[in-house]
């Protein structure tokens, strides 16, 4: 871990903070609606078992059709 610091004209301070990738961990609230696109993209089901999916009536989710 590196840290680098430099001084502005307007009496600020910056600093850079060099952190290894594999020790940084992001977290995010979740989205709060999903598209088929990205469903299918992350899980890699195909197109006809997400449809099937979300179309049984014991589905746990709401599913709303757009467009």
């Amino acid at each position: 871990m590196s840290i680098g610091e430099s001084r502005s004209p307007d009496s600020n301070i910056t600093a850079t903070l060099s952190i290894p990738r594999g020790v940084l961990q992001v977290v995010a609230p979740p989205p709060e609606t999903l598209s088929q696109c990205n469903v299918e993209a992350v899980t890699g089901i195909p197109r006809r078992v997400f449809l099937e999916a979300i179309r049984a009536p014991d589905f746990p989710v709401p599913v709303a059709r757009l467009g």
